[in-house]
């Protein structure tokens, strides 16, 4: 396996890898729609293993210990890291993270609402202004799709945290966190993908259980796949958790 080496600068964008040199960029994660899902991936899940192992808020005893079973749990998650001299990728997003949340900001992990999966970032750029704003805005095209196909359409990223709000306040926390369990108790965890859900009005137990006796649920679920709301090992993930589910 050929090793890709640590670059002499390194990039600190994480999430934005449409603004220029990003890590995304240097990790050679941006040839394809499968690369960027596959970074995100990769991000999404250090996000949520930093928060576990190292939690900003807390003080660590053995920091460097700590760090370092971060590290060999997120390549065990994903092979290809191992390529990396020195783990330089997912230490920065370690850094990145970190900071941001002591900042008081969430870290590095996005929903599925604000992941640009575009791959033509040099051909946007000449695209015209009566355009872009269009494009800027993931729930508008999403939203006439969905109602022409009859689906439920989650809200835009500007309003992520008005969704979750407004879902807390027709459904009480402990049905919001009986679909945080499901996300966790997944092959990897999708906790991360809660605005996904409740955007789609899978707020509860009783709304989970309620897609699982869907005739075509399966067939729902990809929907979000098409719309690059979820990726196809999320689908595949997303998809054998209700199969278990009793």
């Amino acid at each position: 396996m050929e090793t890709i080496p640590k670059p002499s600068i390194l990039s600190r964008r994480v999430t934005a890898i449409d603004q220029g040199m990003s890590l995304a960029d240097q990790m050679k994660l941006t040839g394809s729609r499968a690369d960027i899902c596959l970074y995100f991936d990769i991000v999404n899940t250090t996000g949520v293993l930093c928060d576990r192992y190292l939690p900003y808020q807390q003080d660590v005893r053995n920091m460097d210990q700590a760090r370092t079973t971060l590290i060999e749990e997120v390549k065990r998650r994903y092979t290809c890291l191992e390529r990396y001299e020195d783990d330089w990728p997912v230490k920065v997003m370690i850094m990145q993270h970190r900071q941001l949340r002591r900042s008081g900001g969430r870290g590095i992990v996005r929903s599925a609402h604000e992941i640009r999966l575009n791959t033509g970032r040099t051909k946007s750029k000449t695209r015209k202004r009566g355009n872009t704003k269009a494009s800027s805005t993931p729930g508008v095209c999403f939203a006439r799709r969905a109602q022409k196909e009859n689906v439920p359409a989650p809200k835009s990223r500007s309003s992520t945290l008005e969704t979750i709000s407004a879902a807390t306040v027709v459904s009480d926390k402990q049905s919001l966190d009986a679909v945080l369990q499901f996300l966790r108790n997944l092959a990897q965890d999708l906790r991360f993908l809660l605005p996904v859900f409740v955007g789609y009005g899978v707020t509860d137990r009783t709304s989970l259980r309620s897609v699982r006796s869907m005739e075509n649920w399966r067939a729902w679920f990809y929907t979000w796949v098409k719309e690059g709301h979820l990726t196809e090992l999320q689908f595949k993930m997303i998809t054998d958790g209700m199969v278990k589910m009793v």
